[in-house]
């Protein structure tokens, strides 16, 4: 399965008209021909990512059931090895452990994070 594309640009772009009292809107663009697809709130986004298709290309391109979000792909991943290596989920302080020896497969995916920043306080 496919990861689904970026619709924001590499440096969002921010809508000044619109973003204010501390609410930041990023302009969204189609993730395939490029055209605006309107503003998405900074603060609605998983991670900074989101996706959009315009009318046309939607038309074109349908996605049902074969493109995954990059997120929900990453975490499929971290579900799977816990499983296969512990046999369950690990609590968040067996999580936290397994993290600060760095050496488990686990501890690789939480480095592999797209914003391991996050992660470096467990």
């Amino acid at each position: 399965m496919n990861t689904i594309p970026q619709s924001l640009t590499r440096t969002p772009k921010i809508d000044w008209n619109l973003s204010q009292n501390g609410m930041t809107w990023y302009y969204l663009y189609c993730a395939n021909c490029g055209k605006d697809e309107g503003r998405v709130l900074k603060t609605s986004l998983p991670s900074d990512f989101a996706f959009a298709l315009c009318t046309e290309c939607s038309e074109t391109y349908p996605l049902d059931g074969t493109y995954l979000e990059p997120d929900h792909g990453y975490w499929d991943t971290v579900i799977n090895e816990q499983m296969e290596t512990y046999g369950r989920m690990l609590t968040p302080e067996e999580q936290a452990e397994v993290l600060k020896e760095g050496t488990a497969p686990l501890a690789k995916l939480a480095r592999d994070f797209p914003d391991f920043t996050k992660l470096k306080g467990i």
